[in-house]
Order: structure tokens, then sequence, then C-alpha cells
């Protein structure tokens, strides 16, 4: 598949199925308008204008998504930079199949906007415009409104990656993802060695380091910008030239529960079979009646079931409730833009709500000249990590002091997707 340049959302899609890729970038089909795409971008704007002082945090007014302004509040709440340093907003950054930056968007291997970047010590050049990044350090900062909290890797080497061969010279760099609608800051520091071989990335959430390394075996070794990131991406260009725009039937395809893929024309060469493909989670069962079976398996013993049958089954509960969600969606959209839902003597609708605050400082101090010990305390608060994010950069070494002396990690038993060796039952179901 010949597709270049490729960004993160691309590489993505095309995992999950290598067509709908193909026909979002090369046929140009594009996904109908969704509200949690247009809410991320509404708050992306006002962060980014009250970051650039164009506005301030009350000068918002009104928004066209309900919770805009708590993303953003919440948003400036866990910025640890704030205004400092020299900030672009949106910045467009392409790097080529030799691993040097690129203003030209066809001579691009990979490229993608980013949503904030900061030069700390950068010497600028009067007289060219340009800056000395030799002692600078870049921030590069991301927000997210998801619910969510992913580390997403391609997203960040790849971003790393572009502001890189944007500033060569350059050697640190810190990649920070702002989760706004749960208040939550992650954080990355990459630093490169002298001759760009090497590549030690501090995890501050795990409190850790790894290394990256190019050697003599990889493939971009000899090519101008050659470091260990750019062979990261190199690599993925690789999967993505050599892949087949072939349809990866699945739950992404259009079925009777909830969203349907945008490749609904001739164009998709599953396309006359779409309403069926997603039940067809075993390449040897032909038609099945995934209404029937998700009756079969409500009303029968759970020790009777097949194993095709609770593979087909768990993707059709697992679609099922994306069916739920959207029609939820639908029915809080209408009454956004119309009004009130009636269910019975029940009134649904759009509302201010207030919810009782306790004074947390208030209360502490109450605990504490109340004489109350320490562990009775820790029985009647929560702390967590989220929490102590949150707390003034000054108090940076003791978050971290606590975070490592503190820190226990609790085992649960719980039903979901296994990785490398979790599984503690015999029995595994397959979706998809």
């Amino acid at each position: 598949m010949k597709v270049r340049p490729w960004s993160k959302s691309f590489y993505s899609m095309m995992k999950k199925c290598a067509w709908r890729a193909y026909a979002y970038k090369v046929l140009r089909l594009k996904e109908p308008p969704r509200e949690a795409p247009e809410q991320g971008k509404e708050t992306h704007k006002y962060w980014q204008d009250i970051l650039a002082g164009k506005m301030g945090v009350n000068d918002m007014g009104d928004t066209k998504y309900p919770f805009t302004k708590s993303f953003v509040r919440k948003a400036l709440e866990i910025e640890e930079i704030g205004t400092g340093g020299i900030q672009f907003f949106e910045p467009h950054f392409i790097i080529t199949d030799q691993g040097l930056s690129s203003v030209t968007y066809e001579m691009g291997m990979f490229h993608g906007y980013l949503d904030r970047v900061v030069f700390f010590d950068a010497m600028e050049n009067p007289e060219t415009g340009w800056f000395d990044m030799s002692e600078a350090s870049i921030y590069v900062e991301d927000l997210k409104t998801n619910a969510s909290i992913n580390d997403d890797i391609t997203e960040r080497h790849g971003y790393v990656a572009l502001v890189k061969a944007a500033f060569p010279e350059c050697k640190k760099f810190t990649f920070a993802r702002l989760f706004c609608r749960k208040g939550v800051r992650q954080k990355w520091d990459y630093t490169f060695s002298d001759d760009n071989k090497s590549i030690e990335i501090f995890n501050h959430q795990k409190q850790v380091s790894e290394n990256m390394r190019i050697t003599s075996r990889s493939k971009v070794v000899g090519l101008p910008g050659a470091n260990p990131l750019f062979n990261y991406l190199f690599k993925m260009d690789l999967e993505i030239q050599n892949a087949a725009p072939t349809p990866n039937p699945g739950k992404n395809c259009e079925n009777w529960y909830g969203d349907v893929c945008f490749c609904l024309g001739k164009e998709c060469p599953l396309a006359a079979n779409t309403p069926a493909i997603a039940a067809e989670m075993d390449i040897k069962i032909e038609n099945i009646d995934t209404k029937a079976l998700l009756q079969k398996l409500i009303s029968e013993n759970p020790s009777e079931f097949k194993q095709w049958e609770v593979n087909t089954g768990l993707s059709g509960v697992m679609q099922l409730e994306g069916f739920v969600k959207k029609i939820r969606d639908n029915l809080k959209a209408w009454s956004k833009a119309n009004g009130s839902i009636f269910v019975g003597d029940s009134e649904y609708a759009w509302a201010e709500t207030e919810t009782p605050v306790i004074n947390t400082e208030k209360a502490l101090t109450a605990m504490v000249l109340g004489g109350m010990d320490v562990k009775d305390i820790a029985r009647s608060i929560s702390i967590n990590k989220t929490a102590l994010s949150r707390a003034p950069k000054a108090y940076a070494e003791l978050i971290d002091n606590i975070l490592q002396e503190s820190f226990v990690s609790k085992k649960a038993i719980r039903f979901g997707p296994i990785e490398n060796g979790n599984k503690i039952v015999e029995g595994t179901i397959n979706v998809g």
C-alpha cells in the first residue's frame, strides 16, 4: 500500500482494517462528523487561546458543547509549564524517509500536527530568525479529551521524532499528555546521546528509564537523520508500504449493532455482505444468526456453550454495547437541541447540577487539630497518583519520594483482554 506521508491515526486505522485506511487516505472517503472529535477541537481552541494570552479563563462565554469549559479548566490545572518559553500551537512537522525534516508534504514519510511545542533556553539569531537549540530543551504537549487513559507509543515516539528532525542539534525533549477529562498528566523525558545513536527515555509515571539504540543492523544506518526514533518509524513505514489494502472483517464492519463503517459503498469488496460479516467470527461457520445465538446464550446453561458460540457471542455483546451507546448519544444530542425527553412520569434533560463538596483543607486541619491518629486519617481520605500529580511543582521531589516509598500494587481477578501469561483459568474466548 504505497501511502506517504502517513500519520499516527492512519497507522492505527490500518492495524484495524487496511482497506478502511486505504479508502480514507487514497479514495478520500470521509467519516461522518462525530460529537467527540468536534468537542475536542473546541476544547483545544479555547485551551490554546488562553495559553497564548488571547483570552482569560472567564472569557470563554457560551460553548457549543456542555463540558468544554470543564475540560479547559482541568487542562490548565494540570499544566506544569504555563506560558514560559517560546511556544507554538498546531505546528505541522514532516519527516522524510532519510530522517530529515521537510516543509514539503509530498516529500514526507510521516507527518503530524502537534498541539503545542515549547522551546526553553533557545537562542534566537535576530538576523536569520533561526534558533540555536544545542543547549535548549523542547517540550511537546498533547491535549486529550477522550475518557480512556492510555499510552500511544506510536504517537509519543513519532511526535518527538518529528521535532528532533526539525532541530537535530537539540538533545533534550519532554513529551507530556494532558488527559483533561480525568485531570491526569503523563510525562516522558527523551535524552539523546551526542552521536544520536541512543536515547534514554525516563517514564515519570513508573519512575523507570528505558534505552533505545540504533545498531549496525538497522535499515536506516547511513541515512542523514538516522536515530532510534526514526528507525522505529521506518519499520512502521515498511509495514505500511508492504501491506495489502484488504478488508479485515469484524465488529468494525456494518452490522445491526452500533456505528457502521464509513466504507459503505461499492468501494469495499465486502460491502454486499457486511450485515453478516461481524457474525462470521469462525472461518468454518457461515451465515450465523447472531441475534438467535445471543438469545441462546441468555437462556441456556453456560457449561453447554461451544467455543465458537462464546467467541461470536462476546463479539455480539461488545457490539450491542456500542449500539446502546450510539442510541444514548443520539438521544442526548436530540435533547440538547430540542429539550426534555419523557419516560413515564420522569423527565430527562440537560441541566446544571450542584454537588456538595467537602473543603479538604478545612477537613484535614480539623482532623490534625482534633488529635486524630495518622492511621485514622488515612482511613478517612483517599490519596492516589492523580491527586498527587496536582500538587504544586515546588513539591515535585517530595511527591516522587511518596510514589517510590508508598506505592503498592493490588492484585485483582477480572475478566478482560489478557497479556503474556496473565491467564488465570483454562479456556480462552477469541474475539476477532
